[in-house]
This record gives structure tokens, C-alpha cells and sequence, in this order.
């Protein structure tokens, strides 16, 4: 005697089916936000990296700098030189890279070494969270120095310069420098906005623009490199503006293109002491323009 078989009836299926839904519903945002708190730890983890590789720089030649120029050799229409992100290769375990590449000689000298360098991806440099919006460029650089925020000096061809950071064109720091201290004073940090002259199709386009090749350095004018007109913004920036702060493209502005990340809120920052804090975009310019100084005398905490 064959018993009856019994299945699912229509609606049964269609309930299962819902609850499955609501359930990946539920599940993708944790796995997302699971993914980002990962993201998130790593880029702090590239900033500490970066800290201690600045650190030991400054320990073998005793002090820090920006962009290098010798101007007798890096200038023709303009004086391009070597990034620091091109210096201190050897202090984050990529010799065989900076090899490549004669920093006697500065980059606009050396076009195929330059773009062989270059080519080279350089994962340390980038913020993972970066990814959905610039991982078509592994080798793009999400990090960049502080050039300062409270004294400009000038407003050049490609925006204000500043020079009361740690970092600028042709300007040395040793850490007893700043007076305001080291664990008050910002080193680098994340910026995600587009560049207008970025890599990819949107180089030169208002509208699109693109992030920065990690070893791009700016320049400064002739004659004899004049930094108070220089174009700092592929190296290192100011604070004229908040971070994730949405600024137009302009051919005047890219000195100031604004810090900022994908993070929720604000951005990661590593400080001159070498810890890395998370400084909200709710942060004051004032306060914002004070950490970035090295020696302004102003009482700003550290996140």
C-alpha cells in the first residue's frame, strides 16, 4: 500500500522564499559593515607603516622633507623633483623598486624610469575603502602630507601655499622642530577627491578628473624654484577647506584639494608621533588649520 507523498504547496514555497530574503537583507549590511571595519583597520594599519618609515628616514638623515628640487639639475620649464613617497621606498621594504629610479636625477629627467616606477602598484599607499571608487587605478596614492593651514604664504599657480607644515618643497623638518608636538601636529592623510590633473580619461576635465599616481611630486617655478608659486597639491596639501569637503576643479585650487575618505564621518590621519587618530569632518577649520601647523603655539588636541 503506497503511502501519499506530500510536498510544498505554492504559498508554502512563496513564505520560504521571503523569509530567505528578508534574511540576506539583514545579512548583507553586517557583512558590509563587517568588511568596511576591516578596510578601515587596514588603512590605519598603511598609515602606521608610513609613520615608521618617515621615522626611520628621519633617523638616517636627520630630518624630513617633502618635495626635493635641486635646482640645478630638476629645473627646465619648471623644477620637478623627487616625491617623498619616492624617498622613503627603502624604508618600506620596496629597494628593489626605488632602484629603479636615479633621485639625482629627478623624474622629469628620466621618463622611462620614471614610468616603469610608477607602474608598479604600490598597495601600502592606498586605503582599501578606496577601492569602489579608484580601484581601476591600483597604482594611484590615497595618502598625502600636510603642508599646513593657518599662514599662507602665497596664492600660487595651482593654489594657496602654505609652508607652516611638516611638510613642503624644499623644506627640511626635524621632529625638534615642532614646538606645537609631535602627537598634536598632523604628518598625513587620506584624500579621495578628484584631482583635475588625475590619472585616467578625466585627466584635464573640470568635471571628472582622477586620484594621483603614487610617485607624481609637484613642481615649483622658475626661477630657481619659487615655492611661493609652487604646485604642491600630487604631494601634499593644505587645510583650506573641511575634510570631505566637495570642491570644484579648478585650474587655481589643486593645492587645496580637501582631505577625506570613504569612511563614515571623516578621515584617517597620521600623526607626527607616528599614531593614527580618525578626525571628524565635524572638526572646526580653525582646529583642523592648528594641527596641521608645526609650530604655531595654538592649544589643539589630538584626536
Amino acid at each position: 500500500m503506497s503511502r501519499a507523498r506530500r510536498g510544498f504547496t505554492l504559498i508554502e514555497l512563496l513564505v520560504v522564499i521571503a523569509i530567505i530574503a528578508v534574511l540576506v537583507g539583514l545579512l548583507l549590511p553586517a557583512v558590509q559593515k563587517v568588511r568596511e571595519a576591516a578596510a578601515r583597520t587596514k588603512c590605519q594599519s598603511h598609515l602606521k607603516q608610513l609613520g615608521l618609515a618617515l621615522h626611520n628616514y628621519h633617523d638616517v638623515r636627520g630630518r624630513l622633507i617633502g618635495m626635493q628640487v635641486d635646482v640645478a639639475r630638476h629645473c627646465a620649464a619648471d623644477c620637478r623633483g623627487d616625491s617623498v613617497w619616492v624617498l622613503i621606498l627603502p624604508y618600506v621594504e620596496q629597494q628593489g623598486v626605488f632602484d629603479r629610479y636615479d633621485p639625482a636625477a629627478g623624474w622629469a629627467a628620466q621618463p622611462a624610469a620614471f614610468t616603469a616606477t610608477g607602474g608598479t602598484p604600490q598597495p601600502m599607499y592606498t586605503c582599501p575603502s578606496t577601492s569602489g571608487r579608484w580601484g581601476q587605478f591600483p597604482n594611484r596614492r590615497d595618502y598625502f602630507g600636510l603642508a599646513g593651514g593657518r599662514a599662507r604664504d602665497s596664492h600660487g599657480w595651482r593654489g594657496d601655499v602654505y609652508r607652516d607644515g611638516l611638510f613642503g618643497i624644499n623644506l627640511p623638518r626635524r621632529l625638534t622642530d615642532l614646538t606645537d608636538g609631535t602627537s598634536s601636529t598632523l604628518a598625513v592623510g587620506e584624500s579621495v577627491h578628484a584631482q583635475r590633473w588625475g590619472m585616467g580619461p578625466g585627466y584635464g576635465d573640470p568635471a571628472v578628473g582622477g586620484p594621483v599616481q603614487w610617485n607624481v611630486a609637484g613642481a615649483c617655478m622658475q626661477p630657481g624654484c619659487r615655492v611661493t608659486d609652487a604646485s604642491y597639491g600630487r604631494d601634499f596639501r593644505n587645510t583650506r577647506f573641511p575634510i570631505n569637503a566637495t570642491v570644484p576643479l579648478l585650474a587655481d585650487n589643486e593645492n587645496d584639494t580637501p582631505f577625506g575618505s570613504t569612511h563614515v564621518g571623516g578621515a584617517n590621519f597620521l600623526f607626527a608621533d607616528g599614531h593614527v587618530g580618525f578626525v571628524a569632518q565635524t572638526l572646526p577649520l580653525d582646529t583642523f588649520g592648528a594641527l596641521a601647523t608645526v609650530a604655531g603655539g595654538e592649544p589643539a588636541a589630538a584626536p
